[in-house]
């Protein structure tokens, strides 16, 4: 069955996706760091803020709000998705491989129809959900940002660097934002 997504106003939207056969790609803290600086640039040139996010080793949760009115769901992951994916085929097909760790490669390939092909993330679009309440929302952000804890990466959510809860806590030290949801015009 085909993933639905809604595109309503005033919505924000709960993204999970995960890496490739739901491998540990993003165990490498440069790696994560591409993640953010990718999701940074996506800001830049499409219309939506980033409530709250983070980066686990084998899949992403992150939060995000559309800005405009008119907006469409699979635009705005395929922004956040396939720049991280390029850049990271291309670090592992690099001769050098200073990058990323060279077993990598290997992990992101696969064979269809006889032709190597190269991914990063589990195909299909992920998980995605609309959520529209200030409950909903908050326990969005608050499951999102305590996944380092739950998962014995970290004692605190805001000693992750790679979350909004980070993001929060260190505004200078972080490499990607995220938006107050006040600002947004909601309650939560």
């Amino acid at each position: 069955m085909k993933r639905q997504s809604f595109n309503i106003e005033n919505h924000l939207h709960y993204f999970t996706f995960s890496c490739y056969r739901r491998q540990e790609l993003l165990n490498d803290e440069l790696i994560r760091d591409a993640l953010l600086i990718s999701w940074r640039d996506a800001l830049k040139t499409q219309d939506f803020k980033i409530i709250s996010y983070v980066i686990m080793p084998n899949h992403v949760h992150i939060l995000i709000r559309p800005t405009a009115q008119n907006y469409i769901v699979a635009s705005i992951l395929r922004r956040l998705k396939e720049p991280f994916s390029r850049w990271l085929t291309k670090q592992c097909l690099s001769k050098e491989r200073s990058e990323v760790p060279p077993q990598l490669i290997s992990r992101i390939t696969t064979t269809i129809a006889g032709k190597q092909i190269h991914r990063v993330w589990q195909k299909g679009g992920g998980f995605d959900r609309n959520l529209y309440s200030s409950e909903a929302v908050n326990r969005a952000i608050e499951y999102i940002e305590y996944n380092p804890i739950e998962a014995g990466l970290v004692s605190l959510p805001e000693l992750w660097r790679w979350s909004s809860a980070f993001a929060r806590k260190n505004p200078n030290e972080s490499l990607l934002a995220v938006d107050s949801i006040k600002t947004l015009g909601t309650e939560a």
